[in-house]
């Protein structure tokens, strides 16, 4: 794989970060493996040693002051105060409160659901209403006493592409091999290829389909641990992973009070984890999915358009010859019965895991 390495690094300059440094740096936090590849980018995008290994210190020191564990944030709240304002590293929410007819920005682990926002903010990223974005956000302190807020966000910079030159990607990755450039995808998201049969390797890629074709449903099922969720939790900004594969129709797909489209209109990828598990409390939520997945748009008092791509996770519990072999099993077995046939037929692929 060393002379993979090289031509990467050659035809994609500055853009390639090295995965191992990323399983380096991820022991003993949580942050998500993009917001470490964002830092790993930023500070050790080449292949010169030293330049890694002070890149890598760079990455280290930016996490150690930006990045606060949930039981920090006491301490991360009295810092913005003595400061009087800090950068951190952080999932940003923001909710509109109608009794008060403002919108409230949240940091996951700074602890204060009061943060003023500048409405610019949210109107440039949807997806802090929808989910909430990870981001590099500067919080300030707000001195003025008669105020009912003690922080407010000064600046905020998405950890995602603010721009992509399509383009020059397109003539780098006609360098490559077909062969190679798989290889290439499945480094991407921390696995090597060269441990891997054919068949295995497409079936990894597989998860992938849904980040770049719209309107892509797939559900995987299969043993438990074997890395199923990984890639919608930790690969890309642009995917999003339901634990406990519950969401009310609101959420999803459209909040009929507020007139919003709900995660659908705003993510390219929603996966819903342990979905084996399912409960549904509004019958109409598998209907209106059923449309959605079939056609790309539904109507729920208003005609919804989206392009999102649907992911079905969940476990198996008996074993694969079990399923396979005898007549009274099948492969979708372990779905609740919400999921029938019409919502089979709509699956583009189904995934051994």
């Amino acid at each position: 794989m060393e002379s993979l390495d090289q031509k990467l690094n050659q035809i994609f300059a500055g853009c390639v970060v090295r995965k191992d440094l990323l399983h380096q740096i991820k022991k003993g936090t949580n942050v998500p493996s993009f917001v470490l590849e964002f830092l790993l980018a930023k500070y050790c995008a080449t292949d010169d040693p030293d330049e890694i290994q002070a890149g890598i210190a760079a990455v280290i020191e930016t996490i150690q002051k930006s990045y606060v564990r949930p039981d920090e944030s006491n301490r991360a709240q009295s810092l913005v105060q003595q400061k009087g304002k800090h950068k951190f590293i952080d999932k940003v929410h923001v909710r509109y409160v109608e009794s008060e007819k403002r919108h409230w920005a949240e940091l996951e682990n700074f602890n204060s659901r009061r943060i003023a926002i500048n409405e610019t903010f949210y109107k440039n990223n949807d997806r802090l209403l929808e989910g909430g974005i990870w981001a590099e956000v500067v919080v300030a302190h707000n001195d003025v006493e008669d105020d009912d807020y003690a922080f407010y966000i000064e600046e905020l910079r998405p950890i995602q592409l603010s721009k992509f030159d399509f383009d020059g990607y397109v003539t780098g990755r006609k360098q490559f091999t077909r062969d190679e450039w798989m290889d290439v995808l499945l480094r991407s998201i921390g696995l090597e290829p060269s441990k891997l049969t054919p068949r295995v390797k497409l079936h990894f890629l597989g998860r992938l389909f849904g980040l770049v074709e719209a309107n892509y449903n797939f559900i995987e099922l299969g043993p438990r641990g074997t890395g199923k969720s990984y890639v919608f939790s930790e690969f890309s900004p642009y995917s999003t992973l339901i634990s406990g594969g519950q969401a009310s129709t609101s959420v999803l797909l459209y909040n009929n009070q507020r007139r919003r489209v709900g995660l659908i209109g705003f993510w390219d990828m929603i996966s819903f984890d342990e979905v084996v598990g399912v409960k549904v409390k509004d019958t109409n939520t598998m209907e209106i999915l059923k449309d959605y997945m079939a056609n790309g748009r539904f109507s729920r008092g208003a005609t919804v358009i989206a392009n999102a791509s649907l992911g079905f996770i969940g476990n198996i519990d008996h074993s694969i010859e079990q399923l396979v072999n005898s007549p009274q099993f099948d492969l979708f077995e372990p779905l609740p019965e919400v999921f029938d046939l019409a919502i089979m037929d709509r699956f583009h692929t189904y995934l051994p895991g």
